[in-house]
């Protein structure tokens, strides 16, 4: 009985300490990301809940059900931005990159949700006496290119987890040519390269028969990462830029008239390179206004944003848990709107269980493993990447 109360006692203790987690925003924390952030995830979850209703309701003609499956390339440009920043930022103050440290920075951030996922997985299978088979390209990130994989929307873990492999690599290598000032150009190569290596895929691989290919690879979809990370630059080395201008938004409104040209000349080879554009430049807009918004300092985008990997993960969960009451009203849209509720509210509490027991511990081992490096290498503090 003890061991018991002991039990209950320890797992109200993780939540306690989540909910002043999740109520307190940490030092130095940029409204603007948690409300971009908070967008892709709605994006997607919209977009996914969306899918059993009839096509034919106006729902699908929505903004945020219609371009649904553009939150993963909002993510992307986040993703870009934050990680890009912290190599930017490293390579400017030293001229070099602690791998050590980026690795533990990331993968304690992503590693153990994911893997809990993977292994939720595997027991739901074994509980179902399906077969195991599909999940080697889930284990080693690489999902993206192996489609006989079982983690939904692992695809773009995939290529985040790429991009953190590819990206220091490719920096620690160009330091050794050019300034850390100069290595810009690296990135805007990627932007590029990437419409042409489109061009190539349409030309040795049927994507009219078989699109996912070409949606899911990393060679052919990650637009958005190298413009994040040309963000992550801009902020780093030209912070000047980063102050509002008086046509800031004239700007942004012809950088989109750009973007939407450019995918008017030809959606499959220019249309991912659009929406970074696009994506790219509403981020940057957010980033340079001279104070925050009260709206857009509100809390709930705080909440929403740090639970948003927990929910992008779990929500094809709870989905597939409601599909067969969801397939029973597929042509009502008060349905829709229903189901919609309940799915994020579920998705929310799930997620915030799982930040709970198993993000934040993962978060607050990082900060101890990293505190240590610094203490033996008598640097100081490291702060959170």
């Amino acid at each position: 009985m003890a061991d018991v109360q002991g039990s209950e006692l320890e797992m109200l203790s993780l939540f306690r300490r989540a909910s002043e987690e999740l109520a307190h925003a940490p030092k130095g924390h940029v409204p603007a990301l948690d409300v971009l952030r908070t967008t892709a995830i709605g994006l997607v979850v919209l977009g996914h809940v969306a899918e059993p209703f009839d096509a034919n309701l106006l729902l699908h003609k929505l903004p945020l059900i219609h371009f649904g499956w553009t939150g993963v390339d909002l993510f992307f440009i986040l993703s870009g931005f934050l990680i890009g920043s912290t190599l930017w930022r490293e390579l400017k103050t030293s001229g070099r990159i602690d791998v050590p440290a980026f690795i533990i920075r990331r993968g304690l951030r992503i590693w153990p949700y994911y893997y809990a996922v993977i292994l939720f997985s595997i027991l739901l299978s074994l509980l179902a006496g399906r077969a195991l088979n599909g999940f080697l390209p889930d284990i080693f990130f690489l999902s993206n290119y192996i489609l006989q994989n079982r983690v939904a929307g692992g695809w773009s873990l995939s290529t985040e987890e790429q991009f953190y492999i590819l990206s220091p690599i490719a920096l620690i290598i160009g330091v050794r040519y050019l300034s850390p000032r100069a290595l810009v150009w690296l990135p805007i190569a990627w932007v590029v390269a990437m419409p042409l290596f489109r061009w190539a895929t349409t030309h040795f691989v049927d994507v009219s028969a078989h699109k996912l290919p070409f949606f899911l690879n990393f060679h052919t979809h990650s637009d958005g990462l190298a413009v994040g990370m040309i963000l992550g630059w801009i902020a780093v080395f030209r912070p000047e830029w980063m102050r509002k201008g008086r046509n800031d938004l004239v700007a942004l409104l012809g950088l989109v008239a750009v973007a939407v040209a450019l995918r008017a000349v030809h959606a499959q080879i220019f249309g991912f390179a659009a929406v970074a554009l696009i994506f790219g430049g509403m981020t940057f807009y957010l980033l340079r206004k001279p104070a925050t918004p009260q709206w857009m300092a509100s809390n709930a985008f705080h909440v929403c944003s740090r639970l948003s990997f927990g929910v992008y993960l779990n929500h094809f969960f709870v989905l597939e848990a409601l599909s067969p009451w969801m397939k029973s009203v597929s042509g009502s849209t008060v349905g829709f709107v229903y189901f919609a509720i309940l799915t994020v509210v579920l998705c929310l509490i799930v997620a915030f269980v799982t930040f709970a027991l198993i993000e934040l511990p993962g978060l607050n081992l990082r900060s101890r493993v990293l505190a240590q490096r610094a203490s033996r290498a008598g640097a100081g503090p490291v702060g959170h990447g």
